[in-house]
C-alpha cells in the first residue's frame, strides 16, 4: 500500500500532488476534470486548498478515463487509488476527508468515496450519472462519446459497478444495511446548473439516492466551478463540508 509523502512537490510528475496544512487538520481530496486531448492534465484545487487553509490531496488523471483506470504512481484501477488514498488518511490522520471534484472528477470522487469508509463528504459539481451508453444514450448526452466509449472498453468486471452511479450508491447503502454498519456514512453533494438540461438530467437520476442532495442553481451551465469560484461560493461551499462534524446522523435527502 502506498504512503504519500507529505511534500508539495512530491508526485509533480506522476498523478498526485500533496498540499500541506495544519497538522491533522482537515484533508480535501481534489480529483481533476478531463484535460484537453493532448494537453498535460493539471492539478486542480490548489488555490481552493490554500484559501481554506487545509491539507490537499490532489488527483489527476493522464488517461482521460473518469479515474476508471487509475493514476500514475498509485495503480492502474480505481482501487488502487482508493487505497493510495486510504494509506495517506491513516498516515496523517486528518480530522475530516472531503472528496471534491468538478465534471468527469466529480463522478470519479463519488465512485472513489464508494471504496472509501474514511470520506465524511463528497462535493461533485456537475458530474454524469453514469458512463455506460445505454444511460448516455437515454439521455441524449454525446458530450464526449468517443473518449466514453474509450475509457469503458476493456474494463475488467471488477470495474462495472462503478459505470452506474445510482446503482453503485444504492448498491453499497444496502451492502452497509446488511452488514450491520450504520447505514448513512458519506453525505454525498452534487451541485449542478438548471440551465444545462444534459446537466439536470444526470443530477434527476441521483436525487432521492440514500445519502446523496442535489442542490440546483439557476445558471452556471457546465462551467458551474468557475461561476460559484468567482463568487465566492465554492470556497463557502466545500468549507462547510470540511468543518462539518465527524460523526453524523442519517441525511436530510433535500437540497
Amino acid at each position: 500500500m502506498l504512503t504519500l509523502p507529505a511534500c508539495p512537490s512530491a508526485g509533480e510528475a506522476a498523478g498526485w500532488s500533496v498540499e500541506p496544512g495544519p497538522a491533522g487538520g482537515p484533508l480535501l481530496v481534489v480529483l481533476s476534470g478531463l484535460a484537453p486531448e493532448g494537453q498535460e492534465p493539471a492539478f486542480e484545487g490548489r488555490g481552493l486548498c490554500r484559501r481554506l487553509g487545509v491539507n490537499g490531496l490532489l488527483l489527476r488523471d493522464h488517461s482521460r478515463s473518469w479515474f476508471l483506470r487509475g493514476v500514475r504512481g498509485t495503480g492502474d484501477d480505481l482501487e488502487a487509488v482508493a487505497a493510495a488514498v486510504r494509506a495517506h488518511v491513516a498516515a496523517t490522520a486528518p480530522s475530516r476527508v472531503v472528496l471534491m471534484g468538478n465534471s468527469a472528477g466529480g463522478y470519479a470522487a463519488i465512485a472513489l468515496a464508494s471504496l472509501l469508509e474514511e470520506v465524511d463528504e463528497v462535493v461533485a459539481l456537475v458530474p454524469r450519472s453514469g458512463l455506460t451508453h445505454e444511460v448516455n444514450d437515454a439521455l441524449g448526452d454525446d458530450r464526449f462519446s468517443s473518449l466514453r466509449a474509450a475509457a469503458v472498453e476493456g474494463l475488467p468486471a471488477s470495474a462495472e459497478p462503478f459505470l452506474d452511479l445510482p446503482t453503485l450508491l444504492t448498491d453499497r447503502f444496502a451492502a452497509r444495511c446488511t452488514d450491520g454498519r450504520p447505514p448513512y456514512r458519506t453525505r454525498v453533494r452534487v451541485l449542478h446548473a438548471s440551465d444545462n438540461a444534459l446537466d439536470a438530467a444526470h443530477a434527476a437520476r441521483l436525487a432521492g439516492l440514500p445519502e446523496t442532495v442535489v442542490s440546483t442553481y439557476p445558471r452556471g451551465d457546465h462551467q458551474l466551478a468557475s461561476v460559484l469560484r468567482t463568487a465566492g461560493e465554492l470556497d463557502v461551499v466545500v468549507g462547510a463540508a470540511l468543518t462539518g462534524p465527524r460523526v453524523r446522523g442519517p441525511l436530510s435527502r433535500t437540497a
